[in-house]
């Protein structure tokens, strides 16, 4: 993805050679300049909690068709992402599995 620039300029987060911390000085880079130039700033920060748990299957896939990649690995990110379980364990006992219904496994490849 590095090498096609399919990542925004201003992504930092999972990047090699970038992190929080950079993006975090880009934006006061950018802060300072406009304040310097006695611009208006207005800032809105968001966390977006659990969002590797909340990725959507089919908009992931339209959007890996949209860049290229369908067929057979196509076909593969799929199955690695849909028909999924999981299941609660608490004090030793094992729920219900219920289905994954959105999300990317967390610790895998795709996921962070």
């Amino acid at each position: 993805m590095e090498e096609n620039h399919l990542f925004n300029p201003g992504q930092h987060g999972f990047r090699n050679g970038r992190s929080c911390l950079s993006q975090l000085i880009a934006h006061f880079d950018h802060v300072t300049k406009l304040l310097e130039n006695n611009q208006n700033v207005d800032v809105v920060y968001l966390d977006f909690s659990k969002a590797f748990d909340k990725v959507d299957f089919l908009v992931t896939m339209r959007k890996l068709h949209n860049v290229g990649i369908s067929g057979k690995l196509g076909q593969w990110i799929y199955s690695f992402l849909t028909n999924r379980e999981q299941a609660v364990i608490v004090n030793g006992i094992t729920g219900n599995l219920s289905e994954v219904k959105s999300g990317v496994p967390q610790g895998s490849v795709l996921g962070p």
